[in-house]
């Protein structure tokens, strides 16, 4: 079996310590490995023309010490742990190495360990919602939750996505929460009296025994208690659409005082016909005396 099939001058390992059997016959890394080694690090074949072994910002073809040792590759025996590099789990944790530099863990310490708090198989370094809650990270301390804690979910009245202590307006009505008098009822957002119904379903917004339908019939504004229509008699029909303002039961258009209930007409001196009346009666009374007087 070939143990090493992309290296022309390894197969066998048969102490399976991930190096050749000929690494040891020949008592460690030979000196003609060394442009051997470094050659096939700056080939496409391991990594390609952009693979940076030792993350120095410079790709190993360019860098003249591709291990970052202070020695230069041509006079370095060692220009490389190449068993290193082709290992693709150094530490023999079970967690590759391109896995623990993505986790931010060393690939070259088995105890240090990338965590995966909701087991999804993203490390928690690399993923952007640990918990696996639909909620972000970043957004869970914002929302006063744990993103650590999949049980620990941010309040979304309205279900826009916003959490509910940052959401400026929680029920989604188009009025911010500050100038809602209902911030968690869409249905609701203005309670003019203060009764705890609001204005949609209020039949007396403003609270002044005046419905609001029957004040715009009236002229007067549903809001303000303020404004109220006037009724004469206080039969419960202002005054604007009450036939009978005074209720003496003559119609207001028949009636020369309509918002006096003792007087109703008028006659063509000025003086009200109850007078008229009184007078006549008076002086029809006087007569009737003075016939009386008069006969033996």
């Amino acid at each position: 079996e070939d143990h090493f099939p992309d290296l022309f001058f390894a197969s066998l390992d048969s102490d399976g310590d991930g190096k050749p059997d000929s690494f040891h016959l020949l008592g460690g890394q030979p000196e003609w490995w060394v442009g051997e080694v470094c050659q096939l690090l700056e080939s496409d074949y391991y990594g390609g023309p952009n693979d940076d072994y030792d993350q120095d910002g410079f790709p190993n073809w360019l860098d003249i010490d591709d291990d970052g040792d202070g020695t230069s590759d041509t006079n370095d025996m060692n220009c490389v742990d190449v068993w290193l590099y082709l290992d693709l789990d150094d530490d023999n944790d079970g967690i590759s190495d391109s896995i623990e530099y993505t986790c931010n863990t060393d690939p070259l310490d088995a105890n240090s360990m990338p965590t995966d708090t909701d087991d999804d198989g993203i490390c928690d370094y690399a993923d952007s919602d640990d918990d696996n809650d639909v909620w972000s990270d970043l957004e869970e301390p914002n929302c006063g939750t744990d993103p650590m804690d999949p049980d620990s979910v941010p309040d979304d009245f309205d279900g826009d996505g916003i959490c509910d202590p940052v959401d400026s307006d929680d029920d989604n009505d188009l009025v911010i929460d500050i100038d809602d008098d209902f911030p968690y009822d869409s249905s609701e957002s203005r309670d003019t009296d203060g009764d705890g119904v609001g204005n949609n379903a209020d039949t007396d917004d403003d609270g002044d025994n005046w419905s609001d339908n029957f004040e715009e019939i009236c002229q007067t504004d549903p809001l303000s208690i303020l404004s109220i229509p006037l009724d004469t008699d206080g039969d419960g029909s202002c005054d604007l659409v009450d036939e009978d303002d005074d209720n003496d039961g003559w119609a207001d258009d028949d009636d020369a005082f309509p918002f006096d209930s003792s007087r109703w007409t008028q006659s063509d001196d000025g003086l009200p016909m109850i007078a008229i009346a009184s007078a006549l009666a008076f002086a029809a009374g006087a007569v009737f005396v003075l016939i009386s007087r008069s006969r033996p």
